[in-house]
């Protein structure tokens, strides 16, 4: 009786645990620029969940979209993403969740906004004219 219970926890252990990593847990979104409504085409996402990696490149939609077994990355698990173009990037977090008591898997929906280079290079130029103009003017 002993052994009987033994097998068929073993054989429940084996189903459960073969079911969940063919179930895929999804991770998806949009990658836009600092005006949160331009999508960014071409951008490299590097997608992190439990130390898991994966990579895409957004389309003309700035969508991306990995998946991930659900052994790596499911339900309740923070998800990092970083999108990158050029010389700008960004990051933000997301955790992977059902939306339904149906859903027949796990996703999280992590959009990122990469602030544009000629804003950046903008304010870095200000910081420096202000710098020289203070120098300048320390020299008077």
């Amino acid at each position: 009786m002993k052994k009987l219970m033994l097998l068929m926890a073993i054989v429940a252990v084996l189903t459960v645990t073969s079911v969940s990593a063919i179930i895929p847990t999804y991770v998806t979104g949009n990658v836009y620029w600092s005006d949160g409504v331009t999508p960014v085409e071409g951008a490299s996402v590097e997608v992190n969940c439990n130390g898991f990696l994966r990579n895409d490149v957004t389309d003309a939609g700035g969508n991306y979209d990995v998946e991930y077994s659900a052994i790596e990355c499911s339900s309740g698990d923070a998800v990092s993403v970083t999108a990158t173009k050029d010389d700008a990037g960004g990051t933000n977090d997301g955790d992977v969740m059902c939306h339904s008591q149906e859903c027949p898997f796990d996703i999280a929906i992590v959009d990122v906004q990469i602030p544009e280079f000629g804003v950046v290079a903008a304010g870095l130029a200000l910081v420096g004219a202000i710098a020289g103009f203070a120098v300048l003017r320390r020299r008077d």
